[in-house]
């Protein structure tokens, strides 16, 4: 009879393990599958974001009067303009497009073909500095077509801010005059009101 009663009460035991554990392996799966849900909900809203940044950066590098002025620009020497009338138009066009920004949006900035500098915002003293080693410009230049170039992440040196950019060479006709990016701050929620959690991060891992 004891043996009889130890079987069952093992069998009940391992019986009430068994359920506690298909319990806990319930609640992870369903823990993941809604981590799941969320990171591709939080993937879907960057992404859209993204192309959202991406074809305003698009919009502008076709601006043919952008084009016109760095065209001017590249044929003078650029130390001398920054005041002048083309230096003063790029500024005044980054700042046009800055009064529009997303909340997310840093700043917006033009280099000739060179690689200089010639419009930021907000103004800083780092406009006429040369800028051809970082990848916001090298990388763009370096695509075959017109394609968006999403950047490595940079520190700035304006700022100090850690930011990448979305950028597009600018065109007139089949030549390059420049490039034209906006600077995305890589804080934990990119500036973006639809990732309100402060304890989570959005972390872009490729172009």
């Amino acid at each position: 009879i004891f043996n009889g009663m130890a079987s069952i009460l093992t069998l009940v035991a391992a019986g009430a393990l068994l359920q506690q554990s298909a319990q806990r392996k319930g609640r992870r799966d369903e823990i993941l599958e809604t981590n799941l849900y969320i990171a591709r909900n939080v993937a879907n809203v960057v992404l859209n974001r993204l192309q959202k940044w991406g074809a305003e950066v698009e919009r502008a590098a076709a601006n043919p009067e952008l084009a016109r002025h760095l065209e001017a620009w590249n044929s003078s020497v650029p130390a001398c303009l920054l005041n002048g009338p083309e230096g003063t138009w790029l500024q005044n066009f980054c700042e046009e497009l800055h009064r529009r920004k997303d909340p997310a949006l840093e700043n917006w900035h033009i280099l000739d073909s060179r690689g200089f500098m010639v419009g930021r915002t907000p103004d800083s003293t780092i406009r006429g500095k040369d800028f051809s080693a970082r990848d916001y410009f090298k990388g763009t230049m370096a695509h075959a077509d017109g394609r968006i170039h999403v950047s490595s992440v940079y520190r700035s040196v304006a700022d100090n801010l850690y930011k990448f950019d979305i950028c597009a060479k600018v065109f007139a006709g089949d030549r390059v005059v420049g490039v034209i990016a906006v600077s995305v701050t890589t804080d934990p929620s990119w500036g973006l009101p639809d990732i309100h959690d402060v304890r989570r991060k959005a972390v872009l891992i490729a172009p």
